[in-house]
């Protein structure tokens, strides 16, 4: 792998695309120490988000969600679209987990922001876990929806 911190970072976010936290997870944990070495703490930030998402089957899920939401309120958080959508996406993921019905939050406000980033893939994908999420609730004419919807998205 090369030394490039940009390429390796997009090598991380393409096998975290496929779901594949094995091979992201470890190269998200290496760029969060180059980065915070190089002073880059935004990136440092996103790598360190990131593999959160590729811990969550061995860490306490209250705390990774309430970490998350500390991290969300941060103003450079919320100023970065991009991280902030990052960031959402794991919390999302975190919480889900965790009981699923708290996710509803993150997967709305991750709608919203890859909609305004026009990322019509998480924006799809955050409406097929609303979907999910709604099932949960009772509600199976919006989860029949939102699921169909994320489905013909990803065909």
């Amino acid at each position: 792998m090369g030394s490039d911190p940009v390429a390796q970072l997009a090598r991380a976010n393409y096998y975290a695309k496929l779901g594949n936290w094995d091979a992201a997870g470890p190269i998200f944990r290496r760029l969060e120490g180059e980065f915070a070495a190089r002073g880059d703490n935004r990136d440092a930030l996103y790598a360190r988000v990131s593999r959160l998402e590729a811990d969550i089957e061995t860490v306490n899920l209250q705390q990774v969600s309430d970490e998350l939401a500390r991290i969300l309120a941060r103003p450079e958080v919320r100023s970065d679209p991009s991280l902030k959508q990052r960031c959402l996406e794991v919390k999302g993921n975190v919480d889900l987990n965790r009981d699923g019905v708290s996710a509803r939050p993150s997967f709305e406000e991750l709608e919203r922001v890859a909609s305004l980033r026009n990322d019509a893939d998480i924006a799809s994908r955050a409406s097929g876990e609303l979907g999910i999420i709604s099932f949960l609730e009772g509600n199976s004419s919006d989860a029949s929806r939102r699921v169909l919807h994320a489905l013909f998205h990803a065909y």
